[in-house]
C-alpha cells in the first residue's frame, strides 16, 4: 500500500484492488472493447485513480464543507432526521 500526503490529510493510493475500482457500465464496455493487455490495464487504472485522487482534493479545496446552510441542513435529509438538533431547525427559521 502507497501512502501519499496532501493537504494535512492521508490518502491511501492503493487501498482498493485493481478490480473493485468503479468506472461505470459504459467505461468498462469500451475497455472490454478495446482487449487492452495486463499493462495497459494497469495504467488505465493508475490513471484512474489519480484522476478520482485529484477529484477529491479539488472538492475538498472548493466545496464549502464549513457552510452553514449544508451543517444546518441535515434536517432535510429523512435518514438523519432522528439525529437532528433544535438549533439546525431554527437557523432556518431565522433565515
Amino acid at each position: 500500500m502507497h501512502q501519499m500526503q496532501f493537504s494535512g490529510f492521508m490518502v491511501f493510493h492503493h487501498c482498493f484492488a485493481d478490480e473493485d475500482i468503479s468506472v461505470g457500465f459504459t467505461t468498462r464496455m469500451a475497455l472490454n472493447k478495446l482487449e487492452l493487455d495486463a499493462g495497459e490495464m494497469r495504467k488505465f487504472i493508475q490513471g484512474t485513480r489519480t484522476f478520482l485522487l485529484y477529484a477529491c482534493m479539488y472538492a475538498k479545496k472548493w466545496f464549502p464543507l464549513d457552510d452553514a446552510v449544508l451543517i444546518n441542513a441535515k434536517f432535510l435529509n429523512k435518514s438523519e432526521r432522528n439525529r437532528i438538533t433544535i438549533e439546525q431547525v431554527m437557523f432556518f427559521y431565522r433565515r
